[in-house]
């Protein structure tokens, strides 16, 4: 269990956390979310014990200053921009940092796997790619086996076929029954996570389950389809039928705004009607400013 007790982090007169309390249970999954700035890596780094902070941290009954670190073998942590060793190899790296960490060739050897790296483990880090950097520093943290992760902005700036991965490398630490938290001021989580903490310019505006508290916010993501002209009429008919109303309409592209569950259900439903759908994009939100939508929410 991990306890958050009045934790307060400044900067001169400016807070970036203000009395923040929290417990993140055993084997969840939680999400901590935020526009940017509003003290979602500060915290993180508060537990990490990488920071000054007042009030009280606790990770599995361990003080989180005095006792930093024993908290530091039980923590694995990617930070949003991770510093590495760029003339080494992917192993070498993740040799060295788990042997840091006390793990083995075969705990080494699992971490690289888990992150889809092993197939490139002799390259150089200076030669991958954004991607690749991505999964490097995913290594990083699972190496050593820490029954506790944290991820910050993991798939900021990331092609969608990293975010794919990503999700399915949290499915797997969740069957592992690890303590998982990922910060981000991005939709596309909530299906993986069974709490989320909501934070806004260093104060904790609501916490609870993550469905209850997107649900609040009215979380919509932007779907774009790209339909013929000799479709859209049926295209808009279908759509108008199923309650969804247009957001814009730009050439060939017709975008609306979509909730998690009825996104598949709509592009199903104007394919079936017979139209023809030529292509899709879909925009996650952008989380910055929803959070004001909150009813009750503390400021």
């Amino acid at each position: 269990m991990l306890e958050i007790a009045d934790v307060s982090k400044r900067y001169g007169r400016r807070y970036a956390l203000e009395h923040v309390s929290y417990t993140i249970p055993d084997a969840t999954t939680t999400l901590l979310l935020g526009p940017n700035g509003a003290g979602k890596s500060t915290l993180i780094k508060s537990i990490m014990g990488l920071i000054h902070f007042t009030g009280k941290i606790t990770v599995e009954g361990l003080d989180a200053k005095k006792d930093i670190k024993t908290v530091h073998t039980l923590i694995g942590y990617m930070p949003q921009q991770s510093a590495f060793q760029e003339n080494l190899t992917v192993y070498q790296h993740c040799n060295f940092t788990g042997r840091l960490k006390g793990a083995d060739d075969a705990a080494i050897r699992v971490a690289i796997e888990t992150s889809g790296l092993w197939d490139v483990r002799n390259k150089k880090i200076h030669a991958l790619s954004s991607g690749m950097r991505q999964r490097l520093g995913i290594t990083l943290a699972l190496t050593g086996d820490p029954p506790i992760v944290f991820f910050d902005e993991p798939t900021n700036n990331i092609d969608i076929k990293f975010q794919i991965e990503f999700q399915s490398i949290v499915k797997r630490l969740r069957k592992a029954k690890k303590t998982i938290v990922i910060a981000t001021h991005i939709s596309g989580f909530d299906e993986f996570a069974e709490n989320a903490i909501i934070l806004d310019a260093g104060k904790l505006v609501a916490a609870g389950s993550t469905k209850e508290l997107l649900e609040r916010i009215g979380e919509e993501d932007t779907v774009f389809l790209r339909v013929r002209d000799e479709f859209r009429e049926k295209v808009m008919a279908t759509l108008n039928g199923l309650g969804v109303t247009v957001k814009d309409q730009d050439g060939e592209w017709i975008s609306m705004q979509l909730t998690h569950d009825k996104k598949a259900v709509t592009i199903q439903s104007v394919v079936n009607s017979g139209c023809v759908v030529d292509d899709v994009a879909i925009e996650s939100t952008e989380l910055e400013s929803d959070y004001i939508k909150l009813g009750g929410a503390k400021k």
